[in-house]
């Protein structure tokens, strides 16, 4: 059986969203998950808030405390050097953490809760917080030359200059 993962990548308000999905592959065999780690690898190779989520299959992490089997050291790995937090702290599928979202530092998930299955999988429901681009503002400094006092300025420089 090949398998492979499946992505969508799309952008809201500057926040890249990539959706993946590693199924189909129980052992994350090395073709898969390698080929899953140059995905995320280039997702995350350009500055920007993301989000990652899906079925990612990375039994081999212990997520709760971020240790990893052997199989599992380069994905996490990679997550670590990324700062990238994943949120999902209870079982997805039977004793497993194999839903995962995960996140950039400078984005927030409030009220994820692992909820009713949907399949063999529970639901994760959360909210992601992404403020409007638009929103953002920056504050310059304008002087207004007209009511400047240029005798006052003058005899500053008369003074401080030898």
């Amino acid at each position: 059986m090949n398998s492979f993962p499946d992505m969508c990548v799309f952008s809201v308000s500057g926040c890249v969203i990539c959706l993946m999905s590693v199924s189909g592959h129980r052992e994350c065999r090395t073709g898969p998950l390698l080929l899953f780690l140059t995905y995320l690898d280039n997702i995350l190779s350009f500055p920007h808030e993301a989000l990652i989520m899906g079925d990612l299959n990375l039994p081999h992490i212990y997520w709760t405390n971020r240790q990893s089997q052997a199989l599992g050291s380069k994905p996490n790995n990679l997550l670590n050097t990324n700062s990238l937090q994943q949120d999902v702290n209870e079982p997805t599928r039977r004793d497993n953490i194999l839903d995962l979202v995960m996140t950039t530092p400078d984005l927030s998930i409030n009220g994820l809760e692992v909820t009713d299955k949907i399949s063999d999988h529970q639901m994760i429901d959360f909210t992601l917080e992404i403020q409007d681009p638009n929103a953002w503002t920056q504050h310059k400094q304008v002087l207004d030359y007209k009511r400047a006092n240029f005798e006052l300025i003058k005899e500053e420089l008369d003074i401080r200059s030898p």
